[in-house]
């Protein structure tokens, strides 16, 4: 009886030494999952702030020719204002002359 009861004490200590590991090992691999999901966040957040000056260069680029091609918009727009202009002194000197011319 003494064999069985040892054998039965034997059993439970390595099923509960089982069970500890067990639960040890699950507790670890959730730890490990949550590492590596905190070293891909912070992997991304890395490339996002080292890609940050790039891209605000690429958007300086961007907005320098965007003001480049406003400023030609603006020189075309004055000279065509100018010719215009011109044109309405041309005309009406013309006409003035054709009145007095007509007079």
């Amino acid at each position: 009886m003494d064999l069985v009861i040892a054998v039965s004490y034997c059993n439970c200590a390595i099923a509960i030494v089982v069970l500890i590991i067990t639960v040890w090992i699950v507790r670890l691999r959730k730890q490990i999952i949550e590492l590596g999901t905190w070293c891909d966040r912070w992997e991304s957040d890395c490339d996002l702030l080292l890609s940050a000056p790039r891209s605000l260069a690429a958007s300086r680029i961007e907005m320098l020719r965007l003001r480049q091609i406003y400023q030609q918009q603006l020189l075309t727009l004055d000279r065509i204002q100018s010719l215009r202009s011109f044109v309405g002194i041309a005309r009406s000197l013309i006409v003035s002359r054709r009145r007095k011319g007509g007079r």
